[in-house]
């Protein structure tokens, strides 16, 4: 099972519930997600995502909230040599 696949079935029986979710996995293995273009940043091949956050059930869905690590890599547009760095975001999704 993917383990960027969470289970929210138990959690939406009781509106209010949270539950903590730290998780960690290869971001996109089969390669769909790659740049289309030279310019694109990207993330290496092989590298993992991370996901630290909580889900909370709420009237009619599930809140995702959080931050996502990885690292990530590109080349400079300006000199034309790859550069890479850490990338990490705070999402807030119904």
């Amino acid at each position: 099972m993917d383990p960027l696949i969470i289970g929210v079935a138990r959690l939406r029986r009781q509106a209010g519930a949270t539950v903590p979710v730290m998780v960690s996995a290869s971001f996109d293995p089969d390669g769909s997600l790659g740049p289309t273009s030279p310019g694109e940043s990207y993330v290496p091949d092989g590298d993992d995502l991370a996901f630290d956050g909580l889900l909370e059930c709420i009237p009619g869905g599930v809140v995702v909230g959080g931050t996502v690590k990885s690292r990530w890599r590109g080349e400079c547009r300006r000199c034309a040599k790859t550069v890479s760095g850490d990338i990490s975001v705070v999402i807030q999704e119904r």
